[in-house]
């Protein structure tokens, strides 16, 4: 299989097919055995048996990437295709990956693999994933359903064996969330607050308190979720609290997670919230000074004034 050198890139990440010329970085990172519990190679003793994996992978058939930070440039892991065969005259490639410990625990390997898989699916054709995964390697299993890969109900020698088909990544539902407690929404707020936004935090906050459940008449909280019933995307409508006139609404604590935008999601959460909208309110109005929302809402037809009190957006229903 000829991957050649084409770029792929995530919100932070940029992956490159490895060379010996990797060889350095290679051998510092398996040198770690906590990199190599769950895998099938044992600790690399010294330079040479980073050698040896790079050329396994330069002859395999499959495609074996360096994980690279954007801005430092820094080698953080690697990830790629193997095992590449034909089953029911379906295309089937197995995904690998691994992470430094030092970037465990930031959702890096969800943001990563999304995109890898998208790639596997899109630009190598293949038709199904699969995985397999250790059973006590409890953060590759919740990963594997982060992600929307099935599960077999038996294990393959011994290991969970996971799966993806084609054209079945990309699924999502809308929905109204009538507890937000009951959502598993830490995922999407620790994303939003590493971009420098708090206000998932205080809609988590504000909701737990009382302060704001989206109870009151007119007023909805509605989710996207994917396959998995990871939340990816959210945005409430509340009466807006800056006005006299309870017939004019305010979109508030809108976020679409950063891998899922210009995908339509946003557009589509926005739109349903309108929908409901048209039920009890006039106008919406909203506050944002992000260029790329600003941008985002423009798009889809609010008009940029500071025609409302504490107001960037407003659109007339």
């Amino acid at each position: 299989m000829q991957v050649y050198d084409q770029k792929i890139e995530t919100q932070r990440f940029y992956l490159r097919l490895l060379t010996l010329e990797d060889a350095e970085d290679v051998y510092k990172h398996f040198a770690d055995p906590q990199i190599t519990k769950f895998m099938d190679i044992e600790p690399c003793k010294d330079i040479q048996d980073a050698i040896e994996i790079i050329t396994y992978h330069i002859k395999d058939q499959g495609c074996r990437f360096g994980i690279y930070e954007k801005v430092s440039h820094q080698f953080v892991g690697t990830c790629g295709y193997h095992y590449i065969r034909e089953r029911d005259n379906q295309l089937v490639a197995e995904v690998g990956f691994d992470l430094a410990i030092a970037f465990w625990g930031k959702g890096i390997m969800t943001e990563v693999m999304r995109t890898v898989l998208e790639f596997g699916f899109e630009n190598l054709c293949f038709d199904v994933i699969d995985a397999t995964v250790e059973p006590e390697n409890h953060k590759s299993l919740s990963l594997m359903r982060k992600l929307g890969f099935t599960q077999s109900e038996e294990l393959k020698k011994n290991l969970v064996y996971f799966y993806i088909v084609k054209d079945r990544l990309k699924v999502y539902v809308i929905k109204r969330i009538t507890n937000l407690l009951e959502v598993d929404y830490l995922e999407l707020v620790n994303e939003s607050k590493s971009e420098g936004f708090r206000f998932l935090e205080r809609l988590v906050s504000d909701y737990k308190s009382g302060a704001n459940t989206f109870s009151k008449p007119g007023e909805v909280l509605y989710g996207i979720f994917n396959r998995a019933g990871i939340l990816v995307a959210v945005g409430g409508l509340t009466i807006d609290p800056y006005a006299d006139d309870n017939k004019i609404g305010r979109l508030r604590r809108f976020y679409v997670a950063r891998n899922e935008r210009r995908s339509g999601l946003g557009k589509l959460l926005v739109d349903t919230i309108l929908k409901e909208a048209r039920n009890e309110f006039k106008v919406v109005v909203l506050y944002t000074d992000a260029e790329e929302a600003s941008q985002f809402y423009s798009r889809i037809g609010f008009i940029k004034d500071v025609k409302y009190p504490n107001t960037s957006f407003y659109i007339n229903l």
